[in-house]
């Protein structure tokens, strides 16, 4: 009686387990992925790349205004990357790295 009620208790936990397995991978952001990141990345790089190669055209007035949206949309990438950094290839991450680097050094 005690055996087939421990098995039965073995059974259950086995199943609830493979169940809560089943349901992680499932609930695997669309966000989360290697994907996403890349192109979300590539987005926002190309939109500091155009605030930086317009920075000629800034009248010296607005160039701190200018400067500061730059470094908050460094600032928002590297968080972006950070926060990425769960999912990404080690690769992904230095290579990311490294443009944000080229970023904050750039301006």
């Amino acid at each position: 009686k005690v055996e087939i009620r421990l098995k039965e208790r073995d059974e259950a936990r086995k199943t609830a387990l493979e169940q809560k397995r089943k349901e992680r991978a499932e609930e695997t952001k669309e966000t989360e992925t290697h994907d996403y990141f890349s192109s979300q990345f590539s987005k926002r790089k190309l939109e500091l790349e155009d605030m930086l190669d317009s920075t000629s055209r800034v009248s010296s007035d607005n160039l701190k205004d200018h400067f500061d949206n730059m470094t908050c949309s460094v600032q928002s990438l590297q968080k972006f990357l950070s926060d990425s950094a769960l999912f990404l290839p080690s690769y992904s991450i230095r290579t990311s790295q490294q443009m944000c680097f080229f970023f904050s050094f750039r301006k």
